[in-house]
């Protein structure tokens, strides 16, 4: 089995177990094309979900992983808004990747040498970002579970 099987059935049995169903990923040359218009790159982990699938919705219709688009919107959101610029710290470093079902989000830092494995969480109620989890994979395990909230 090549890496990148390994890694389709990485997510395939992440998305059998917990409930959620694979969508046909981006069409090609999105990832690219989200890449350029964030401004730097996905990290790994994120860019071989999308190889795969355009995100994971859970069952209330969370988006644990944002569609590619929606990622690309929220995060041009979330950098240029003056209202949540005057109400929060600045979101420039991060890259929002993920919803929870109570309005936090999640986010990797993006440094100059390129965007960070690790996951943090946004609390929306007093902007705090703390450390999730190491890596997508297992922020995904922890936001599905009843730990996650």
């Amino acid at each position: 089995m090549s890496i990148s099987e390994h890694k389709t059935d990485r997510w395939k049995h992440l998305a059998e177990r917990k409930g959620f169903s694979l969508s046909e990923p981006p069409e090609g040359g999105a990832i690219a094309e989200a890449e350029a218009q964030l401004g730097h790159p996905l990290s790994d982990e994120l860019r071989s979900l999308y190889a795969q699938t355009d995100g994971f919705v859970d069952e209330w219709g969370c988006s644990c992983v944002m569609r590619l688009t929606d990622l690309v919107a929220e995060n041009k959101q979330l950098r240029t808004s003056e209202d949540l610029r005057a109400m929060y710290m600045p979101f420039d470093a991060l890259l929002v990747f993920g919803q929870m079902g109570n309005g936090d989000l999640l986010f990797q830092p993006v440094l100059p040498s390129g965007v960070r494995d690790e996951v943090f969480r946004w609390d929306h109620e007093d902007d705090s970002r703390e450390w999730y989890a190491r890596d997508v994979r297992q922020a995904l395990k922890r936001a599905c579970s009843d730990e996650g909230d």
